[in-house]
């Protein structure tokens, strides 16, 4: 069928039987195609001509000012809302790395007490020109705003032996240490606190804490002393560096991060204790009693 409609065909546009094709080109003008014999004739295929739409050289469209001015806000807006993200995220891996510091000191910490059959580490300190530790206590003869050298001398050295444990890594200061021990523990007998030197002594190892990152104004020998309650004054102060916050260990070996619900620190450093400025500042103070021993002889210091 299909051969005779060709024949047909080729009997109705041509007595010689042959007929031009069409062709199509899609490179450019089409040239008409030429039949057998050499002549195109009158009825010769026509050409379909499609363009070849192309760019030429250097023809590029520039931004507009309104273009580039509209991208310059959408990154702007778009910087305002992941910078305190990204701020957030770098506080809690700062912090993360603090609570690494005081999880291995507080491993440290119990190392001690086993290889000396349930001791405490030593913890007391005295005031020379300025206040320093013990020789024999865990931070050896050290003032923080002195040389770390100090602290190879003290007991907890062999277990730790590495200066950067004992400092916090968001710390700007100049100061070679920031952690500090609980004065409760192994501390200084003469203080308005109750002193206990072995650990079958700590009557719940996951409410005492043991080591606390201290603000940096506060610092100076390795005894942290908290007046118990009911007393409303600061004597040494936890910081307040990570997204206003402290870490501290326990004697069961875990270790927490609080938040707290004021600013701590000193403008001016000129007394022994800083009264509380605000409730929220005395909520925090109480809850950091609730973490240390209960004096029952409590006396208010002048």
């Amino acid at each position: 069928m299909k051969a005779k409609l060709a024949g047909q065909e080729r009997g109705e546009n041509s007595g010689d039987g042959n007929v031009p094709s069409l062709a199509v080109s899609t490179r450019g003008p089409l040239a008409p195609v030429v039949p057998p014999g050499g002549h195109t004739g009158a009825r010769a295929g026509r050409s379909i001509s499609i363009p070849d739409v192309q760019k030429a050289p250097g023809d590029r469209r520039a931004f507009t000012l309104i273009e580039l001015l509209v991208v310059i806000a959408i990154i702007g807006v778009l910087s305002s809302l992941l910078l305190p993200v990204l701020g957030k995220a770098k506080a809690k891996a700062a912090s993360a790395a603090c609570l690494s510091n005081l999880r291995q000191l507080q491993v440290c910490w119990q190392m001690y007490v086993d290889d000396h059959q349930g001791m405490l580490p030593g913890n007391s300190a005295y005031l020379s020109d300025v206040w320093r530790g013990e020789t024999n206590s865990w931070t050896g003869p050290h003032n923080a705003r002195e040389s770390a050298e100090a602290l190879k001398l003290g007991c907890l050295w062999p277990y730790t032996q590495a200066v950067k444990l004992y400092r916090c890594p968001s710390d700007h200061s100049r100061n070679s240490r920031t952690y500090s021990m609980n004065g409760n523990l192994g501390g200084r007998t003469q203080e308005v606190q109750t002193v206990i030197v072995r650990a079958a002594e700590i009557p719940d190892v996951t409410r005492l804490f043991v080591f606390v990152d201290e603000n940096e104004l506060s610092v100076d020998d390795g005894h942290f002393l908290v007046w118990p309650y009911p007393d409303d004054r600061w004597v040494n102060m936890p910081t307040d560096r990570h997204n206003r916050g402290a870490v501290f260990s326990f004697p069961d070996g875990h270790t927490e991060a609080w938040h707290w619900k004021w600013p701590k620190g000193w403008e001016n450093r000129s007394t022994y204790w800083k009264q509380v400025e605000s409730p929220s500042d005395l909520a925090d103070l109480q809850r950091l009693q609730a973490a240390a021993l209960v004096d029952f002889q409590y006396r208010r210091q002048r």
